[in-house]
């Protein structure tokens, strides 16, 4: 599948390929924006761009009324518009920038939002695992990024749009004087101004354009300074190697960086100051012989050096170029993850109540892979029971759970819920039924009572049910010890904030999903859900459960045999496959790889 370099490459080609690269991609994704703030910018960029030769004008305007000593009107309004002129000029820089920040601001945050809706809203996961989705949304993410944001990217679009016409502005001033010699200079300054955009372009994009490289110094860099692995690099003595690789991955990009100035860069320079000072010259010497006036010569002087906005260069290349890069991945996000479009097949709603789930001669394998996870499956879920996942690392069980909760779809067979196949199903509905705590779950850096929240996010709070799920989980001790109670936050990262063990977080986990089986989910799926904790807690815990749920339809996958002895059926995966079904007690008769991994646990807990 495509890598990541090979997803900037297409990026980069995808600029080249818009008429005039990234200027013209950028005002293309204003226009189609929020209008209204992208008309204020215009208007902005354009007064901005019209001062230089108002000055220019101006100027020449004093100068001549001076010269026929007229001390009255055309003098002082000469000077009023001139001293006003000046003054807005110097304000200018601060009023696109300005208006410059709060249209990309606003940009990035439309363009954020539907990002996130065309990532979040699919009801299957199997895009976000596919190398080629996964190296677009790296790129994507530049629209929110706090480097290189869109914000960035819309303020630099801005400035060089403003030297750009300003430029061209002075250029159109000189017209008047000398057509042919005003468009020649402007061409060499053109000419020149491109190579010179060529080399500072490669120059800085030697230290930013390698997104694969500054992706790990950066993550090299948040290792050291978040705290994440504070304990690993002092027990493991990883200091010097953090410090080596960061400067490693940031140094080969400086040391990219082209100091040298070409041959062609020069000859360009000669070109455009032999043009600068034939004009001058040209331009003195008719207003010593009496063609040009005073006034006329001040104009065209200050005209002249207008042009040299042209060639004016900073970050606002790199930043224009870099933030117009992830419009493209946005683009292409939003295609393939988009709304689905309609193609006349029946959805069917998700039944509130089933009375069985069936695995039929399933078999599944991850987009891009060859190889079977899981291989001529068949197994039954009733409603109100339990079922217990067991095997060796690998063998299936938590993409067992996916296809389950419908995040991916069979690659042959399929599932069934009371004979409907699932994929016929309202998929977000049916997921809707579940409450899950899945292996790596997430640790949400928020309050105590939204974590638990979160299992129902969409209804007010129900204090008991609230209360129960806490007593399942067994963290009510938790709460009790938290600063702030259950507004406390779960991250040290905030001001007031705590962080929990692994066991205490597996809690709060757990809490959050009874809470939803409490308020209406139909499954609950507990994938290793008590792996921090001792075997007395666990014990105390599935008790606690039991009491809570009742004959809850759930699906439990642990490495621990104490645990899944208690489940109605047990089914063992090996190979991806099914090889064994049946109670605790049946499968310990059959003598077979369940009664071995048991008798092998047992003995090493002393479990009967």
């Amino acid at each position: 599948m495509p890598s990541a370099s090979t997803a900037r490459q297409w990026a980069a080609g995808r600029l080249r390929a818009a008429a005039g690269g990234p200027s013209a991609l950028m005002a293309r994704q204003l226009m189609a924006g929020r209008r209204t703030t992208a008309w204020v910018l215009l208007l902005v960029v354009v007064v901005a761009s019209v001062l230089p030769a108002l000055v220019a004008l101006a100027s020449g305007a004093l100068v001549s009324a001076a010269q026929h000593g007229d001390a009255s009107g055309a003098a002082l309004v000469a000077a009023a518009v001139l001293g006003g002129t000046f003054f807005a000029l110097q304000l200018s820089d601060l009023l696109v920038q300005t208006v410059g920040e709060v249209t990309g601001r606003r940009l990035g945050h439309q363009l954020a939002q539907e990002l996130i809706t065309s990532v979040t809203r699919p009801d299957s996961i199997a895009p976000l695992e596919d190398s080629e989705v996964r190296a677009q949304l790296a790129l994507a993410q530049g629209i929110a990024d706090d480097e290189v944001a869109i914000r960035e990217a819309v303020v630099s679009f801005a400035n060089l749009v403003v030297l750009r016409l300003q430029a061209v502005l002075s250029g159109c001033v000189l017209l008047a004087f000398n057509a042919w010699l005003a468009l020649f200079l402007l061409a060499s300054y053109v000419v020149f101004a491109r190579m010179m955009l060529a080399e500072y372009r490669d120059n800085q994009l030697g230290v930013y354009d390698d997104a694969s490289r500054l992706r790990r110094a950066n993550y090299l860099r948040d290792l050291a300074l978040t705290g994440r692995a504070a304990k690993d690099i002092r027990v493991f003595g990883l200091a010097a190697w953090v410090e080596e690789k960061f400067s490693a991955y940031w140094s080969s990009g400086v040391a990219r960086q082209r100091t040298s100035w070409t041959v062609r860069l020069g000859g360009a320079a000669a070109v455009v100051v032999a043009a600068h000072t034939a004009l001058l010259v040209l331009t003195a010497r008719a207003a010593a012989e009496g063609r040009l006036s005073m006034g006329q010569l001040a104009t065209y002087a200050t005209a002249v050096t207008g042009l040299a906005a042209i060639t004016t260069f900073s970050m606002d290349v790199v930043y224009l170029r870099q933030g117009a890069a992830s419009v493209p991945a946005f683009r292409w996000i939003s295609e393939r993850l988009g709304p689905v479009r309609d193609t006349g097949a029946r959805t069917l709603p998700a039944p509130a109540r089933f009375r069985a789930i069936r695995f039929e001669d399933v078999g599944f394998r991850y987009p891009g892979s060859e190889h079977w996870v899981l291989r001529h499956v068949e197994l039954e879920l009733r409603a109100g029971s339990s079922l217990a996942l067991v095997g060796l690392n690998g063998a299936g069980k938590t993409t067992l759970v996916k296809l389950l909760c419908g995040f991916h779809r069979p690659t042959e067979g399929r599932i069934t819920v009371d004979g409907v196949d699932l994929a016929h199903l309202d998929r977000h509905a049916w997921q809707r039924s579940f409450a899950a705590v899945f292996q790596n779950f997430n640790r949400y850096p928020v309050g105590f009572g939204d974590n638990v929240e979160f299992g129902v996010p969409d209804r007010p709070r129900d204090q008991d049910a609230f209360a129960s799920a806490l007593r399942a989980a067994g963290a009510g001790e938790i709460l009790e010890r938290l600063p702030q109670g259950e507004a406390t936050v779960l991250s040290r990262q905030y001001p007031g904030g705590t962080d929990l063990s692994g066991g205490q977080w597996q809690r709060v986990a757990v809490a959050r999903a009874v809470y939803a089986v409490i308020r209406g989910a139909r499954i609950l799926v507990l994938d290793e859900p008590t792996s921090a904790l001792d075997a007395r807690a666990e014990a105390e815990f599935y008790d606690r459960m039991v009491e809570q749920i009742g004959q809850q339809t759930m699906l439990l996958i642990s490495h621990r045999f104490s645990t899944v002895r208690r489940a109605d059926r047990i089914v063992v995966l090996d190979g991806g496959t099914v090889a064994e079904n049946g109670t605790h007690q049946e499968l310990l008769d059959a003598g077979r790889l369940y009664a071995r991994m048991f008798t092998l646990q047992a003995e090493r807990f002393r479990v009967q």
